[in-house]
Order: structure tokens, then sequence, then C-alpha cells
């Protein structure tokens, strides 16, 4: 058994030398690569790696993961008065109820970053955040935009990050857009944890009485998988700005500008994405970030809805013609490239069915298919199990898809770059997707 684990490991160490290896050779300057800047960044991943590494309760990933699950139960008072206590409860007789039980945490969740963006935008906090950002921008050699983007990317979304560095987007050199687009492609945010954890953690409970067969959620699977998405999302961080800093590397004539960004950045009119005017108040905090909850959450349902359709038809005409699902396709094309994940070969095509629907279709899909695997594996869900380990290559929106909407995001924001945005998009997906397996790879080499 020993002698399976360190093979394992040994995958994992080299599928981290050939995602270095991709990179270099796509690399738009192999010659003007930093490696000292390279050498950092590779050594904070591991860093963040065993900092984060969801080992137990008491970890970092365990700590958060437990305040998520907390403050997911505390957003059903809420929930109870709306729907009523037996749909807003997922182990009730009604089971789970994804409208009910998931969406509301995503409005409480935006309600609480309004909350935290008005706090943070008083001067003597302004005077704070810019002072301990700018020291760790400089430290790293990041941007003020970059650190800005890094940071914010954990709570909300790639395509919401880019309105909090909206004016520096047009004067900001290539290399450092790069950095950006790659960062909202490779890493998971805070909104979407319990959406993702919660559909891993469903799974399906026959009545044998009456046959009915009820949705009902695994507590300690959540939470579980709750650590594992924050997990994904810290570590992907290095990883998504060393993989960009090979694909294009700083000029040797461009200087990261610090100080005089960060001085708007920390302004809370660009803090949340589209706002137009200053909140006033606490309370006005509140009933700003519940209304932008309540957009995302409906577009998150939309989706779902849309995409959960589309892949049953889709399904349908491949088993006319090719006689599989789509996701087989995808898990026997993707079985060796898993295999250098640092997954054992027999778990290598069912890891390879989620990641193939996370890079065609999108990450929705990805879990999706990835809580179908669990569900036939029995349910549950170890912490130094594949299906743990399946989540850091799908916590990412490196998707075909995802392009044209972070895409739209940028150039609705800065439309005179809309070339150099089409031209960076497919290169910082990849380099999304990279970073997404150099965490996977990492995360086996612990587990």
């Amino acid at each position: 058994m020993n002698h399976l684990v360190n093979i394992h490991r040994i995958h994992a160490v080299l599928g981290m030398l050939v995602i270095i290896a991709i990179g270099y050779a796509l690399s738009m300057d192999r010659r003007a690569i930093s490696w000292k800047e390279i050498r950092l960044w590779l050594f904070l991943q591991p860093v963040a790696a065993i900092i984060c590494a969801p080992r137990n309760a008491w970890s970092l990933a365990g700590i958060v993961s437990l305040a998520v699950q907390k403050f997911a139960h505390m957003t059903s008072a809420g929930a109870s008065f709306i729907w009523g206590d037996e749909m807003a409860n997922p182990n009730g007789l009604l089971g789970f109820v994804f409208a009910a039980q998931v969406l509301p945490s995503i409005v409480c969740f935006y309600a609480l970053i309004e909350v935290v963006a008005y706090i943070s935008s008083r001067p003597e906090m302004s005077r704070s955040v810019k002072s301990a950002m700018d020291k760790v921008a400089s430290y790293l050699g990041l941007s003020g935009a970059e650190a800005v983007v890094a940071v914010a990317k954990i709570f909300i979304g790639h395509t919401q990050t880019p309105a909090l560095v909206g004016e520096q987007l047009k004067t900001l050199p290539q290399y450092s857009l790069l950095t950006i687009m790659t960062l909202g492609f490779a890493t998971m945010s805070g909104e979407l944890f319990t959406v993702y954890a919660g559909m891993i953690a469903t799974h399906e409970v026959t009545d044998q009485a009456t046959g009915k067969v009820t949705d009902i959620v695994n507590e300690l699977v959540m939470t579980e998988a709750i650590a594992h998405i924050f997990a994904s999302t810290i570590m992907s961080i290095p990883a998504a700005i060393l993989i960009s800093r090979i694909l294009m590397p700083r000029g040797v004539d461009s200087v990261p500008i610090v100080s005089e960004e960060l001085s708007e950045l920390v302004d809370h009119s660009k803090r949340i994405p589209q706002s137009t005017s200053e909140v006033g108040s606490l309370f006005e905090a509140v009933v700003v970030g519940a209304q932008k909850g309540v957009s995302i959450a409906i577009s998150i349902a939309a989706v779902l809805l849309a995409l959960l359709g589309l892949l049953k038809a889709i399904n349908f005409v491949c088993a006319y013609t090719v006689g599989h699902p789509v996701q087989d396709c995808l898990g026997y094309f993707l079985q060796p490239i898993c295999w250098l994940f640092g997954f054992h070969w027999d778990e290598c095509y069912r890891v390879g069915r989620p990641v193939g629907l996370g890079i065609v279709g999108t990450e929705f899909l990805a879990f999706k298919a990835l809580s179908d695997e669990i569900q036939k594996a029995g349910g549950e869900m170890g912490g130094g199990s594949w299906q743990a380990l399946a989540i850091y290559p799908i916590c990412s929106f490196a998707s075909l898809p995802s392009i044209a909407i972070q895409v739209g995001a940028l150039t609705a924001l800065v439309p005179n770059r809309r070339s150099v945005f089409v031209e960076l998009a497919p290169r910082a997906a990849l380099g999304g997707f990279l970073a997404s397996c150099m965490s996977t790879c990492f995360a086996a080499i612990l587990c």
C-alpha cells in the first residue's frame, strides 16, 4: 500500500514538471522569463498547500469550512421565513431543495461582502489596507491591480473582479492583464463554495415503504467539500501567477506600479461591480448587497437549468451516434492526463469525466458529474480519497464558455482594448487550467 502511495506522489511530481514544461513551450518570450520570480511563486504554492491542506478540523481550510457551514445554517433563518421550515431544511421531508437551501446563502454572502466593503472604506481602514497591500505587492513584485484581484478573487467571481481595477485596465501592460485574467480563470470564488459543496454532498435516499426518492445532504461530506474547494482556491493563486509569468514574462523595461494604483483601488466606489454611487450607511450596504446577491442567485439558477437541460440533449444525441454520453468520451480522452495529477490509473476515467465537462462545458456541469461519480462510489468522501482530490482540477472557471464570458465582462469595462482581451483570453484560460492542475498535484503529494 505504501508503495502505491509513493508511486502516485511520483506521478504528481512528474505532472508538475510537465505543466511547467507546457508553459515554457508556449511562452511568448522564453529568454525574458524571470526564474527568480518563478522560484518565488513555486515556493509559495507548497507553503499555501501546507497551510490550507484540510487534514483536520483545525487546519485553515477546516476552520473556514466550519465557518462557511455555520454561516449557511444561519441563512436558513431567512429561508425558513420565506419558504417554510420543511423546504429550508435539507434533511426534512422534502429533502434537498437547491433554490431554497443554497441560493439564499449567496444573497446573504453578498450582503456580508457589501458590509465589509463599507466598513473598510472608512478613512482609517482605507489607509491601513493601502499600506498593507503596498508592502505585500512590492515584495512579491505585483502591480497594485494584480494584488487587488488576487485577494478579491477569493470572495467574488471572475466577471466581478475586473470592475475593481476598471481604470487600470486601460493602461496595464499585457503581461499584467494576462495575470489578472489567469487569476480569474484559475480560482473559485467564495460566493459559490456552498453551491458546489451542496451539489457534491447531496445523495438520493429511497423510502422503502413508498418508493419515494428524496435528496438528502450529507453534512460531513459538505464540510469536507468546502474545505477542499477553499484549499484549491488559495493554492491556485500563486500557481496562476507563476504560469502567467511563464506564458508572458514581464518586459525588462516594465516597472510595477504599486502605491499610485492602490490609492484608487481601495476607494469604495470601485469595490463593488457596476456601482454608481457610494453606500451611505451600514443598512444601505445590507440592502445593496442583498439586491446584488439576488441577481447573482437568479443567474446561477438560470445557468444551471439551461446547462443541465442542454447536457441531457447532447447525451441523447451522443447515445445514438457514438453509443456513449459525452462525459464518457471525455473520461477516456483525459485518462492519461489525470494519471499525471497523481490519481491511480483505475480512478483516472472517473476523474476525467468531470474534468472534461469542466473544460468543454462549465464548472457547474463538472461538479454535477463529480457528484454522480461520488454517488456511484457510495456517497462518502474521505480526506485522502480520489473523490476529494478530484475536486481540485475542476475548481476553476477555465472553460470554453468562460472565455467568452470574461472577454465580454472586460470589454464592457474597456471597449477599446477588446482585441487585446480576445487575444489573451485563450492563453489565460489555458493558464488557469494548468494552475488548477498544479494545485491538484500538490494536493496529491500531501494527501
